[in-house]
């Protein structure tokens, strides 16, 4: 029973849509009870499912499916997110003093950022500047 491999056992699409679906959720509540780090199991489950699960257990039609499937839900998740952060936007009370901290927080941060490549130039073409990993 080792040997074989699993889309020998299932060679539904429909079916094996579900089964990382079933283990995303499944295995997010077992980790609650378990009072571990639910989004590291989940990480984790992903990888599983992306890496070994994808190469040795699912078929390239099943493969086309599944990344199919969890890429609309990324883009669902994206717009409900979006959706909010807009909903927000409006419930909050704009005030001059907001605005004023929320300028100067903004260029802070812009600064942060540009402050590591205060030596370079600005061609930043200095192989010594981004050094190759």
């Amino acid at each position: 029973m080792a040997d074989i491999p699993c889309d020998a056992l299932i060679d539904d699409y429909s079916l094996e849509v579900l089964i990382p679906l079933g283990l995303a959720f499944g295995g997010y509540e077992l980790a609650v009870w378990l009072h571990v780090s639910a989004p590291i199991m989940a990480v984790c489950a992903g990888l599983l499912i992306g890496d070994i699960g994808a190469r040795h257990g699912m078929s390239e039609e099943t493969r086309k499916y599944v990344d199919a499937f969890w890429k609309l839900i990324d883009e669902i998740l994206n717009a409900v997110l979006f959706l909010m952060i807009g909903f927000e936007v409006f419930a909050v009370a704009f005030e001059f003093d907001l605005l004023a901290s929320s300028m100067l927080v903004i260029a802070l941060a812009l600064l942060g950022i540009a402050w590591p490549f205060r030596g370079c130039g600005c061609a930043c073409s200095d192989a010594q500047a981004f050094p190759q990993f």
